[in-house]
């Protein structure tokens, strides 16, 4: 976008050889995997030594981070120029297309698409270019009516518990504000519904379980990819040091049986 005059409020769209962009997207992702996994961890934490309220303000962040990490997997980037936010698009579409084609000229565009608004954008923005994604996109290895759930929650009730917390003084979710609490229900992040109801947005550890939910779908994609080739070894070897019962208190197995590691 260098040379380039954005009109603010209008979309502004420049190609261009897609070059290393696929694999720069596609370090960004595994990299962003891996803040969210360490963020995911220091929330656990928090949980685990008796400070539950706080961990949701950490958790929040793990979950932004996991969805940065599915929208470079899924081809789309987000990167700042003078600050403005400009989104990097190396997808085909695929819509009509027979598989024997797609797999003769490839899921990339020949050219990246660039876009941008003219201004920067903040968290709600990143929430509803992920939502859009997921509202595209199929994929069969992820747990049924997750993807649609997240595609579909209000962004409000995402970055709630967050905002809350940051701004408004008199809110705390738990008694832990003078004291150590270790309330069981924080540990269960399993959904309690169905369809838009999957996860309960009022329960007061909404905010982790979006956070593992998140991360849970970024870590079924990097195992997938990890089974296709061998250049991810030295990822996974990090994965498998890093995703330990000292840093990941609550959710070691889980977390590890969806990067494909032992247990």
């Amino acid at each position: 976008m260098v040379g380039v005059s954005p009109t603010r409020t209008k979309v502004t769209t420049i190609k261009a050889a897609r070059g290393e962009v696929p694999a720069t997207l596609f370090r960004e992702a595994v990299y962003w995997l891996h803040k969210a996994l360490h963020v995911l961890g220091a929330s656990e934490a928090q949980v685990s030594n008796g400070l539950p309220t706080w961990s949701l303000s950490v958790a929040y962040q793990g979950a932004f981070f996991s969805a940065r990490s599915i929208m470079s997997f899924l081809g789309v980037g987000v990167a700042e120029i003078d600050q403005t936010s400009v989104c990097g698009d190396i997808c085909r579409d695929m819509q009509g297309l027979r598989p024997q084609l797609l797999a003769e000229i490839g899921a990339f565009e020949e050219e990246t698409s660039f876009h941008t608004v003219g201004s920067r954008f903040e968290h709600i923005h990143i929430w509803r270019l992920f939502q859009r994604l997921l509202r595209i996109t199929s994929c069969d290895i992820w747990p049924a009516g997750w993807a649609n759930y997240l595609a579909q929650v209000d962004v409000s009730e995402i970055t709630k518990q967050r905002h809350r917390l940051h701004y408004k003084l008199t809110y705390w979710v738990t008694d832990d504000l003078h004291t150590f609490l270790y309330p069981d229900s924080f540990r269960d992040v399993t959904p309690s519904g169905e369809g838009r109801n999957l996860f309960d947005a009022v329960k007061d550890n909404f905010s982790l379980t979006l956070a593992f939910s998140v991360t849970r779908l970024a870590l079924m994609l990097f195992s997938d990819l990890s089974r296709m080739t061998n250049r991810l070894t030295d990822e996974r070897d990090i994965m498998d040091r890093c995703l330990s019962p000292e840093r990941h208190p609550l959710f070691v197995d889980t977390l590890r049986e969806h990067a494909g590691l032992p247990t």
